[in-house]
């Protein structure tokens, strides 16, 4: 890949980094979900999920950047 593509995998790759730090619940879940246990659960599982593909992007854009 030409170097003139380096600051777009660097930005892509900071970006992913802080949406590591945040995770969006939706609102329904919240009034759905009567049990806070159960909530919890969901939300750790939508942030791992979330994580996860954040981690997965991270190494495709570092392997565009070879």
């Amino acid at each position: 890949m030409s170097k003139k593509h380096n600051p777009y995998i660097k930005q892509g790759i900071e970006l992913a980094e802080e949406s590591k730090k945040n995770v969006t619940i939706p609102r329904e879940l919240i009034e759905s979900t009567t049990d806070d246990r159960l909530l919890g659960m969901y939300v750790r599982g939508m942030l791992i999920t979330k994580l996860k593909q954040c981690d997965e992007y991270i190494n495709h854009m570092k392997n565009l950047d070879q």
